[in-house]
């Protein structure tokens, strides 16, 4: 219940989670999405109120569109209504098909690529009147407020992989190489292994930081001009 919501909110922010996460949909969508995604716009709308009052300021909402039989003014509507919430990030992305999901076996009526198309480019002057700025390919922010987590696989930072078919990355400043694990994909076959000694269950390589590498790590590049000024890089 509500209740029960707000204190949750308030012991995540006296505990130091400095962000929550809300994914909002509309209540059409139920019985043709998977119920997993679904949170209604009452629900979204509930959850950032709680989070609000109990001090969060830093605040995401997860947005598809391109959802079945979704129209070009749902979509746009569907935006609007997510920027009224005032969150500081916004991950605004288009619904995928992924291989070996029940959803990509039978899929429903999804708009055309020109619909899924125009919905970006109605919806993208919405955010961007409203002081958000386009850093990745779909996630906007407002000043000051691009996710750390997102910037640091652009600044090719480090990161640890935890669970079934987690990536992992470790750089060896000493000897100027990279390491990374990928850990085994079935849930499975992961639990067999977890308790044991620390092991690289799959190596990718272990390789010398090329140029390209480092010039991700530039700043620059992830404001999209580094890499595009870069001499000898398409």
């Amino acid at each position: 219940g509500g209740d029960d919501t707000g204190s949750v909110m308030v012991d995540l922010f006296k505990n130091g989670i400095a962000c929550v996460h809300v994914e909002t949909w509309r209540n059409a969508y139920a019985g043709v999405v998977p119920n997993a995604y679904l949170v209604g716009m009452t629900e979204a709308r509930q959850a950032v109120h709680l989070a609000h009052a109990a001090g969060f300021d830093n605040l995401n909402l997860d947005l598809m569109f391109g959802l079945p039989s979704q129209s070009v003014d749902q979509a746009v509507d569907d935006l609007c209504a997510a920027i009224e919430l005032r969150p500081v990030h916004l991950s605004w992305y288009q619904l995928t098909l992924e291989p070996n999901t029940l959803f990509h076996a039978r899929p429903p009526q999804l708009p055309t690529d020109d619909e899924k198309w125009a919905m970006q480019e109605q919806g993208q002057p919405q955010l961007a009147v409203r002081g958000y700025t386009q850093y990745e390919v779909s996630a906007y922010a407002r000043p000051g407020q691009r996710c750390r987590h997102n910037l640091n696989y652009w600044r090719f930072g480090d990161y640890v992989g935890i669970g079934a078919g987690a990536h992992g990355k470790l750089t060896d400043g000493a000897n100027g190489v990279i390491r990374r694990r990928w850990k085994k994909r079935h849930p499975q076959d992961y639990l067999s292994t977890a308790g044991g000694e620390v092991v690289e269950l799959d190596r990718v390589g272990v390789e010398q930081v090329d140029r390209v590498e480092r010039i991700a790590a530039d700043d620059e590049a992830v404001d999209g001009a580094g890499l595009h000024e870069a001499p000898g890089v398409l």
